[in-house]
């Protein structure tokens, strides 16, 4: 019998988009993962961090959580192994620990002294999985596991993944990373925060690839594959967390047989549309009904992000928008409007370095609203706040 891994990660539990709350999708998605683990006699699930949105998540969000771990805890025949993201406070996970064990769910919430306990092992007909896991862990606690020499930063870092990555307490015969960090040449989807380890700002490929059959990866929310064989793979998060993020999701299924290890890609069903709309001053109207025409056909609620770019001011528009959505399943929660510009300006790398903070200040103005004077009232403001921050250094 094969033995069956699931990797996903970056739930987000207890997300919102602008004031959407979110878990109503989580929970859809959570019920059918569970449909999916049962149907297929999943043995192992790997939740590469990020389980929650914040470090103190609502009350809500916590119970979908653990009704979830209890859940697949009573199947019996499934081992749920996770780590803590960016997102996700170590110490929240401290105390249910030992109560989470007795459900099959193994918690690894922080960079321990010692490493050797950031290891799981599955057996299963004569073949032995070794996880090696990776929370995501601030530079302070990097700094503790650094040799003390006169290697610069870089150095330092790759000893300590080489000491890490190298020894087990068990000989595996498939090894599997899972981590949450930025490995590799990642493409942000653009909802993620960025994370940096000791002045390192991604963790190269060839640190790991020569260890490992599978590295299981969180933090980048958009699906992708920074290397086939070993597959070193984002599965991304289960639902797009912004207007620019795809709707198509998908989770990792790892398959051992005899020793060997093969994946592929599950899609998510699609619980609530997002759809982003660009659209202008005079087509707005024509661009809504034409959107309103593709989707007539389905009643589940899709939510929507209208950015006009506008000739110049003009009120109303998002009433007229409201109004045309009034009676159908497409709500709009997002609206930006932007302005056109008679004339492009450019600046390199280089003008932005010779410009002062008043001068970048005009420029952004320029760039946002098409206007070369900035407001008295509004430049006053900014004076101030400048004299604040100026105030607070000294």
């Amino acid at each position: 019998m094969p033995i069956k891994v699931l990797h996903t990660s970056d739930w987000h539990l207890g997300k919102r988009l602008f004031k959407y709350e979110r878990l109503e999708e989580q929970v859809q998605f959570l019920d059918w993962l569970y449909q999916h683990i049962t149907k297929n006699q999943i043995d192992i699930l790997i939740v590469a961090g990020d389980i929650f949105d914040v470090p103190s998540p609502p009350n809500n969000a916590l119970k979908v959580f653990y009704d979830f771990i209890a859940r697949l805890g009573e199947l019996g025949s499934v081992q749920t192994v996770l780590i803590t993201g960016n997102h996700d406070s170590a110490t929240l996970f401290d105390a249910p620990k030992l109560l989470f064990e007795t459900h099959n769910c193994h918690i690894y919430n922080r960079l321990d002294a010692d490493l050797s306990k950031l290891e799981y092992y599955f057996e299963k007909d004569n073949q032995k999985i070794g996880i090696k896991l990776l929370p995501y862990f601030r530079n302070y606690e990097l700094q503790n596991h650094l040799v003390d020499s006169k290697d610069d930063e870089d150095q330092k870092v790759k000893k300590f993944f080489q000491k890490f990555l190298n020894k087990w307490k068990q000989e595996p015969d498939i090894k599997i990373l899972v981590g949450h960090h930025v490995f590799g040449n990642y493409e942000l989807s653009g909802s993620e925060h960025a994370i940096y380890l000791s002045g390192v700002d991604h963790i190269p490929l060839n640190w790991v690839t020569p260890h490992f059959d599978y590295v299981a990866l969180g933090h980048i929310h958009k699906k992708q594959a920074l290397s086939k064989d070993p597959g070193v793979i984002y599965t991304g998060s289960p639902i797009p967390m912004r207007f620019s993020e795809s709707n198509n999701k998908y989770i990792s299924e790892i398959k051992i047989e005899s020793n060997n290890l093969s994946y592929d890609f599950v899609k998510i069903p699609i619980f609530k549309k997002l759809i982003q709309l660009k659209t202008k001053q005079k087509t707005y109207k024509e661009d809504i009904e034409d959107l309103l025409l593709s989707s007539c056909n389905n009643s589940e609620t899709t939510l929507l992000e209208v950015m006009v770019q506008l000739e110049g001011p003009q009120t109303g528009i998002v009433t007229d928008i409201r109004e045309m959505l009034k009676y159908t399943s497409i709500e709009m929660i997002s609206f930006i409007p932007s302005f056109n510009t008679q004339e492009e300006k450019s600046t390199s790398y280089q003008d932005v370095r010779s410009l002062n903070i008043m001068d970048l200040f005009d420029r952004y103005y320029y760039d946002k609203f098409g206007e070369e004077t900035v407001p008295r009232e509004m430049k006053e403001c900014f004076t101030s706040l400048l004299n604040e921050v100026k105030n607070e250094d000294t």
